[in-house]
């Protein structure tokens, strides 16, 4: 049951991070995901070379560029999932971001050793018609929200790279050797985007700052660690699919902290949505 409870509690993390994004909005995006992964390897690194460092000898010299390139897919997926944010709903972006299950089934027969079952598959699509209602209900109409929408797309797409690239890696390595250069990597891309983009780190208000370490150290250290943790134990497919939970606690919390006030498709969506995860879950 570890394994499972590793990803309750990812999707519990992970959940708040949309709401907390929107609370640090007063920074430009790519500097808020540059802080959220900065803040996460200030911890992880000395953490696993004080306490782990035995671990990080797994690594082989062709792991490396593995771990490298996992880096930069995660490091694009929060510039395009963030960015997302400035521009469309919570709900809206959650859910299409977390569409990343069904790229996943689809590419899994070429990309890896995964075999996909069809209650597996039954549950990944009960679940996108549960994320298809919230979008449809939260759709925007402006080019501005269509914008938002494609980059929550992207960030998805990017996210499938980043689990087919760590997926083996992750196998052999323990997580902390993983994330300990994984993050890094991820901090140092967001970095050199948000340098490019014009973007400054400081001049904030203090809330800001606390808000950026919170996300550092919840959604991402907590959240997005527990998610690793468990892709040594599950395939990416029942991973990912966990993660389509994430839009129901988003919309919750959107509406207890932003009054964005869930609609009633959105609430059918969320029960369509758990119904799916539940349902891939048992296969496994």
């Amino acid at each position: 049951m570890r394994p499972y409870l590793g990803l309750l509690l990812g999707v519990l993390a992970v959940s708040s991070a949309a709401v907390l994004i929107r609370f640090a909005s007063e920074a430009p995006p790519l500097v808020v995901g540059a802080y959220r992964m900065t803040i996460a390897s200030a911890v992880v690194v000395p953490a696993v070379l004080l306490l782990a460092r035995r671990d990080l000898r797994a690594y082989t010299r062709a792991d490396l560029p593995v771990a490298v390139a996992s880096g930069g897919f995660l490091a694009l997926h929060f510039a395009f999932w963030i960015s997302s944010l400035w521009h469309t709903s919570v709900a809206s972006s959650v859910v299409l971001v977390t569409t990343s299950p069904l790229w996943i089934a689809l590419l899994s027969p070429y990309f890896s050793r995964d075999t996909v079952s069809r209650r597996t598959m039954a549950g990944v699509g009960i679940a996108l018609c549960g994320t298809a209602i919230i979008a449809f209900g939260d759709a925007g109409v402006d080019l501005g929200s269509l914008w938002g929408n494609a980059l929550a797309l992207l960030g998805a797409f990017a996210i499938v790279g980043h689990r087919f690239t760590g997926r083996d890696l992750r196998a052999r390595v323990s997580l902390w050797a993983y994330i300990a250069v994984v993050y890094p990597v991820a901090a140092v891309v967001l970095i050199g985007l948000a340098v490019l983009s014009g973007g400054g780190f400081t001049g904030y208000a203090p809330q800001t700052y606390a808000v950026l370490t919170v996300l550092g150290l919840g959604p991402q250290l907590v959240g997005h660690s527990a998610f690793n943790w468990a892709l040594g134990h599950l395939n990416a497919v029942t991973v990912s699919t966990s993660v389509m939970a994430e839009p129901v606690g988003a919309t919750l919390l959107a509406w207890a902290l932003l009054a964005e006030s869930p609609t009633a498709t959105q609430v059918l969506g969320g029960v369509v949505v758990l119904s799916g995860v539940l349902l891939a879950m048992r296969e496994r």
